[in-house]
């Protein structure tokens, strides 16, 4: 396989870990890191495209987890 072009980002972005930790998200993690607590779990990643990670991370598109189709703000 060919990952090239593509970038590991985070869902829930580690900046908020204090939100994270408040609401105790970690009960939906399974796989734990080895270091780093809950929120560095593989878990709370996705493989984006390059263009896609800089839109997602611009708030540009975001993941609703109660919907499972895809939300592009600028068509909304």
């Amino acid at each position: 396989m060919v990952f090239g072009g593509f970038e590991a980002a985070r869902i829930f972005p580690l900046a908020y870990e204090g939100h994270w930790n408040q609401h105790d998200y970690s009960r939906w993690i399974t796989i734990q890191p080895d270091t780093g607590g809950s929120i560095n779990s593989v878990q709370n990643g996705i493989l984006l495209r390059e263009d896609i990670h800089t839109l997602f991370d611009a708030y540009g598109i975001s993941i609703n987890p109660d919907v499972c189709i895809p939300h592009n703000h600028e068509f909304h």
